[in-house]
């Protein structure tokens, strides 16, 4: 979507305008073509829930936002041990099945759990225990299905959420239609790039709400790299343990269906059995060696604030659109680097780099494997100005090592 610039007048009518072609257009649900059977309610339209609104309701986006990330999902203080099983459908482009599996997660606590995946292309069985981190089956980090499966269950809001570097808003709704309640955050308040705006619909996440409650039901256009035309649909809403947890969650990519989840398990461990996390001798520990994620997840997952933004206002404080400029962006589709260790290879259009991410989610480290050199400076400054959320493990944040590619792509910044 191309860029929009306005006078510091017409500012708040800008913005509101924007918002309210977003809300209104743009998050809509998918037709039953979109999505298989059964589909979401048309047009967003409200619709009764087992899942009472008996929680207080901010009236301020900010407070709304985080308030909601406390009582959605199965993560936070206070929760009790729990049982979740989780039945997945992936679908192709042409809206086919591609796969099924499962997600199963025993938590007794954040240094107590076991948590497995099952499906055609990846198998593994996770446990955390006291001493450590073992694994069984596929030694890999999980990858972006498999962490998106877990979310949408047990932190579908709170990963999200660092409204150091969002600006909140609430969108106007219909209220005799039952139109759902939806916020806008938009990365940076329009406040801090002088008497000129521009907003890219991509960067523009909505997050949306039955009516006078908390209780999560759809978003759109997140941040993070790579999801913006992503629609997420939360059907069948149960409440446990005063949270609230969808029975069905439906995935749309750029308004084909991705993924239908069907929560066919959740129930509390009344009297946690330490046999259920204790790993099996062939199991291996991952924690006593580096750690290397998935880079998708890192970006889908854990992606806070994107390093361009800084660049962009601290050059053009006046909000004075800046030239054209090349800008390296990670993505899942380059060349892979060849074998031989020589930096000097030259990849058109591609980076390789490793980057280490401290346990506040800095890069610390940046280091150029392969690729066009021409984008290297370019990549190291904005990657220095990157923020990501601290990666956890047992618990506790962990550095991380992330080797990830990065595409070269012209825009206006």
């Amino acid at each position: 979507m191309g860029h929009s610039t306005h006078s510091s007048s017409a500012v708040p009518a800008a913005r509101l305008a924007l918002l309210l072609v977003l809300c209104t257009s743009g998050l809509l649900a998918p037709s039953r073509r979109q999505v298989p059977n059964p589909t979401p309610d048309e047009d967003l339209r409200a619709s009764p829930s087992p899942a009472s609104g008996d929680v207080a309701v901010p009236k301020k986006a900010k407070e709304l936002l985080l308030a909601a990330a406390r009582v959605n999902g199965l993560e936070g203080p206070g929760i009790k041990p729990w049982h979740i099983l989780v039945r997945y459908e992936k679908f192709d482009w042409l809206g086919e099945t591609e796969q099924t599996g499962a997600y199963e997660e025993w938590w007794i606590a954040p240094n107590r759990y076991r948590l497995a995946y099952r499906g055609p292309t990846f198998t593994q069985t996770e446990y955390g225990t006291e001493s450590g981190v073992y694994r069984t089956g596929d030694p890999r980090w999980p990858g972006r299905l498999q962490t998106q499966i877990r979310d949408e269950f047990v932190h579908p809001v709170s990963r999200e959420l660092d409204l150091q570097f969002n600006d909140a808003s609430k969108l106007p709704r219909d209220r005799k239609k039952g139109v759902l309640s939806c916020v806008a955050l938009e990365p940076w308040p329009a406040r801090k790039v002088g008497f000129m705006i521009m907003i890219y619909e991509f960067d523009v996440a909505r997050i949306c709400f039955e009516p006078d409650t908390l209780i999560l039901r759809a978003s759109r256009g997140v941040r993070r790299r790579g999801t913006d035309t992503d629609e997420i649909f939360y059907q069948r809403t149960l409440q446990f343990q005063h949270r609230y947890v969808a029975g069905d969650v439906y995935v749309a990519h750029g308004g084909r269906p991705f993924l239908k989840l069907h929560l066919e398990k959740l129930e509390a461990i009344e009297r946690p059995d330490p046999a259920i996390v204790m790993p099996p001798p062939d199991a291996m520990r991952i924690d006593d060696k580096p750690i290397t994620p998935d880079p998708a997840v890192i970006q889908f997952d854990y992606l806070l604030q994107d390093g361009r933004w800084k660049f962009w206002i601290d050059e053009f404080p006046n909000g004075i659109r800046p030239p054209v400029k090349d800008r390296w962006l990670a993505t899942t589709d380059c060349v892979p680097p060849p074998d031989s260790a020589d930096s000097t290879v030259r990849l058109e259009g591609d980076i390789w780099r490793k980057f280490t991410i401290d346990r506040k989610g800095r890069v610390t480290a940046v280091e150029f494997m392969f690729g066009n050199r021409e984008g290297l400076e370019d990549t190291e400054e904005v990657m220095k100005e990157t923020v990501y959320r601290p990666f956890l493990l047992r618990g506790a944040p962990v550095e991380i090592e992330v080797t990830e590619c990065a595409a070269a792509l012209q825009r206006h910044y």
